[in-house]
């Protein structure tokens, strides 16, 4: 039988098709769009070509996962009852992989960035096979950061800064820790079916469009490429009768290494201003932002793609530290772990999170078209970030603890007549005393 996902995957192998066809210098139909050129087109097959890919790799990893028995084990902090296929991430390589050869990412198509993935890849893989040790993982991290920062002409940060740390040495070994926070944060959110994954999605598609008004239309397709890859790992990991596969390492540290050096690009002006040239002069294309009514600060909307997973990351580790713990150590302390404790099962704390995710960047978006609030705008962005987890997770966890309250009280209600009733019986059924 014909599903949803069967509709939209015959409706994007159709536009594939014509696509391609439309680059390779076929005429185009009647229907087709007009003025539609190379570069936005190449967009929409980065991601037809990355998500057609993922739903073809993913379940094939999943049988020989299954083969080769690479299951990610339930324990004492895992929700799931039975082993899960690990690893999924591969089909999130193997989406960007073959849209990068189709089309060739433009900026992304630099030898430091793919080295940068590899040495992720190898880690991922490494970490989820054989446990690798958190410092052999974090500087592994670091070097795929650094990569990333070198290959994507990171000099500038969305955050203004003391002059004395302006210089492009001190700015690229913070950028190179941000990303590797990024890595990390993203690394802790992957403990519910489709979390990582949708935040990643969400980052994904408001890159693309950013990337594409701004003329890069490289990074939008590479952007496009990433949300089609996880789109269709999605439909393994968020599923009625539970997840078919997991992220594991190797995926959730691609989406957290992605997302940190994406959004960091798209805070660096001047590769903006290039590429916006660039593609007003071979696509013949009027982009928004080539009007001098439009101003717009990327700087705010990279801080609110990075704000909810560096926010759980701050407050766990913070949390550890305090304690006496070992900042990378586990525990059950994350934001959707109190989200699980506060009475919301199976994807509730991911619906939960992506809608946090998906607000805050709204505002950021609003704030960013305001640039002339640099400084107010971070700040509301925070303060709307706690509020907004404040609310959504402590609100409910009150009301189930007053029902906890309430139900403890009946039963001892019932408890204490029960035990009066039968105090009477015994009394009754005792033998009478002799005189």
């Amino acid at each position: 039988m014909w599903t949803f996902w069967n509709f939209l995957l015959a409706a994007v192998l159709a536009a594939s098709s014509c696509s391609l066809a439309r680059i390779l210098g076929a005429p185009a139909p009647t229907w087709w769009p007009t003025g539609l050129g190379f570069a936005p087109t190449t967009v929409a097959l980065g991601f037809a070509t990355a998500w057609i890919t993922g739903l073809v790799v993913v379940p094939t990893w999943i049988r020989f996962a299954q083969r080769r028995e690479l299951m990610d084990r339930p324990d004492a902090r895992k929700h799931h009852a039975v082993a899960v296929p690990s690893m999924g991430g591969i089909g999130l390589y193997a989406g960007l992989l073959v849209a990068g050869l189709l089309l060739s990412f433009g900026a992304f198509h630099h030898a430091a960035l793919i080295a940068a993935a590899v040495i992720l890849l190898l880690t991922g893989v490494i970490d989820d096979t054989y446990d690798m040790s958190p410092g052999r993982k974090l500087l592994l991290q670091l070097a795929a950061s650094g990569l990333a920062v070198y290959g994507g002409g990171i000099t500038r940060l969305p955050l203004p800064l003391p002059p004395f740390m302006e210089d492009p040495f001190v700015v690229g070994v913070l950028a190179t820790i941000v990303i590797a926070a990024l890595i990390n944060a993203l690394n802790f959110l992957d403990g519910v079916d489709g979390l990582c994954g949708g935040i990643g999605l969400i980052n994904g598609m408001v890159l693309t469009w950013f990337f594409a008004r701004n003329g890069q239309f490289g990074e939008a397709a590479a952007s496009a490429a990433m949300a089609g890859a996880i789109l269709a790992f999605l439909r393994s990991n968020v599923r009625k009768g539970g997840a078919r596969v997991f992220l594991g390492d190797t995926g959730s540290m691609l989406v957290g290494w992605f997302t940190g050096t994406a959004g960091l690009m798209a805070a660096q002006p001047g590769l903006a201003a290039e590429a916006m040239a660039r593609g007003l002069e071979l696509d013949g294309i009027v982009l928004p932002n080539s009007s001098p009514g439009w101003v717009f600060d990327p700087s705010v909307l990279t801080i609110g793609l990075f704000l909810l997973p560096l926010f759980d990351t701050v407050r766990i580790v913070g949390i550890r530290v305090a304690k006496g713990l070992k900042p990378f150590s586990a525990d059950r302390r994350h934001i959707h772990h109190v989200l699980q404790k506060s009475g919301f099962r199976g994807i509730g704390p991911s619906v939960v999170l992506w809608t946090s995710h998906v607000l805050v960047t709204l505002l950021a978006a609003v704030l960013a078209s305001h640039p002339d609030l640099p400084v107010y705008g971070p700040a509301l962005l925070v303060v709307f970030a706690i509020a907004l987890s404040e609310l959504l997770t402590f609100r409910r966890l009150g009301k189930l603890k007053r029902e906890a309250w309430v139900h403890q009280q009946r039963m001892q209600l019932v408890t204490d007549r029960n035990f009066a009733a039968e105090r009477r019986l015994r009394h009754l059924e005792a033998p009478p005393k002799r005189a």
